[in-house]
């Protein structure tokens, strides 16, 4: 919109523009912020492998190194 546009509009004119605005933005933050979480979530997930299969290969250097000694 122009500045020409916003001056011939009402107060509650302007008021329904800022509110609809507002609105759009809140919902494009909504929708950021569950993509977040989901990658979040997926990071946890990856973490816990990494740390379960390093505790794995922990537990198995350790007995193949108490069989050859």
């Amino acid at each position: 919109m122009t500045r020409i546009e916003l001056e011939t509009k009402s107060d509650r004119e302007l008021l329904l523009l800022v509110a609809e605005r507002v609105n759009a933005i809140c919902e494009q933050v909504e929708s950021q912020n569950g993509r977040i979480r989901a990658l979040e979530s997926w990071r946890n997930w990856q973490a816990g492998a990494i740390a379960v299969l390093g505790f794995v290969v922990i537990v198995l250097v350790n007995l193949l190194l108490s069989k050859l000694t």
